[in-house]
C-alpha cells in the first residue's frame, strides 16, 4: 500500500480563491476538492476558517472606523467649545488647555494658525478689560465732578452708586464697536422708595436713590457725556483695541469653521485609535 503524503498548507490566497469560488461562483467543496486535488474536508475545514477571517477582520475595521469617528468628533468638540469661548470673549482658556483633548488637537495641526490666534486674542482680551476699566474711571470722576447728584457707597442712601459709571462704560464700549448711536439716550427704569425718592435701573446696573426732581436731569446728563467720551483717550485706545479683537476672532472662526465643518481633522495624535 502506498504510503500517504501529507499535504503542505493552504496558502492565504488559496484560501481567498476557495470562498469566492464557493460563495460567488457557486462550486460546491467536492467540485473544488476534485478540481484542486485536496480532500473534501480540507476544503471544507478551509472554507469556514476563510469566512471566519474575514468576518473578523470586517468587524475590526468596523470597531476601528467607529473609534475614528468618534475621535474626529471628540476633536471637533474641542473646536467648537473654544471656539464658544472666544465668540462671547471669555479670555480664560486655562481649563480648556488642560484637557488631553486641547494636546490632541495641537498634535493634530501643530503648524495652524490659530495658536497664534488664541494667544494674541488672550492678550487682547486682558487689554480691553484693563482700558474698559479705564473708561469707567473717567467716566466715574466725570460724574463725580459735574453730576448733580454725588456718589453714595450706601444704596439705600440718596446717591448715584457704581453702577452708573459701569452703565456708562458699557454703552461706550457698545457704541466704540459700532453698535449703538452715541446719540440714543440712557433709559432709566425708577421705582418710588417714597417721600420723593426714587431708586433708578438702567438695564441691568442700579444707577442709584435720587430725588424724584433731579432724575430728567442726570438721565441728560449721562447721555451728554457719553457722547463726550467718544473724544476721550480711553475710548479711542479701547475702540482700536477692539477693533483688532474682532478681527482676530473673524479669522479664529474661520480656522475653526475649517475644522468643525470638515468633521475630518489631518494629523496623528497619542490619542489615534489607529
Amino acid at each position: 500500500m502506498a504510503k500517504r503524503t501529507k499535504k503542505p498548507p493552504v496558502k492565504p490566497e488559496v484560501r481567498k480563491e476557495w470562498l469566492i469560488r464557493y460563495e460567488q461562483e457557486g462550486e460546491s467543496p467536492p467540485q473544488i476538492a476534485k478540481k484542486d486535488g485536496f480532500d473534501v474536508r480540507t476544503v471544507r475545514k478551509v472554507i469556514e476558517f476563510e469566512r471566519q477571517e474575514r468576518e473578523r477582520r470586517e468587524a475590526k475595521s468596523m470597531v476601528l472606523r467607529q473609534a475614528l469617528e468618534h475621535h474626529y468628533e471628540d476633536l471637533c468638540d474641542v473646536a467648537k467649545r473654544i471656539d464658544d469661548l472666544v465668540a462671547h470673549e471669555e479670555g480664560q482658556l486655562s481649563t480648556l488647555r488642560n484637557e488631553p483633548l486641547w494636546a490632541a488637537l495641537a498634535e493634530h495641526l501643530p503648524r495652524s494658525p490659530l495658536w497664534k490666534l488664541l494667544v494674541k486674542w488672550e492678550g487682547l482680551c486682558q487689554e480691553v478689560e484693563e482700558l474698559g476699566l479705564r473708561l469707567k474711571d473717567r467716566f466715574r470722576s466725570g460724574i463725580g465732578d459735574q453730576s448733580a447728584v454725588e456718589f453714595s457707597e450706601d444704596p439705600k442712601q440718596v446717591g448715584l452708586s457704581n453702577g452708573a459709571a459701569l452703565m456708562a462704560a458699557t454703552i461706550g464700549k457698545a457704541i466704540a464697536r459700532g453698535k449703538r448711536s452715541p446719540e440714543e439716550f440712557v433709559k432709566f427704569v425708577r421705582t418710588s422708595v417714597g417721600e420723593g425718592i426714587s431708586d433708578v435701573e438702567s438695564g441691568d446696573q442700579h444707577i442709584g436713590r435720587l430725588p424724584d426732581e433731579k432724575i430728567e436731569s442726570v438721565q441728560n446728563f449721562l447721555s451728554a457725556i457719553i457722547v463726550e467720551s467718544t473724544t476721550w483717550e480711553e475710548y479711542s485706545s479701547l475702540a482700536k483695541s477692539l477693533k483688532e479683537l474682532d478681527r482676530i476672532k473673524q479669522n479664529l472662526k474661520d480656522e475653526f469653521n475649517i475644522i468643525i465643518l470638515r468633521r475630518v481633522v489631518p494629523g496623528r495624535c497619542r490619542y489615534c485609535p489607529i
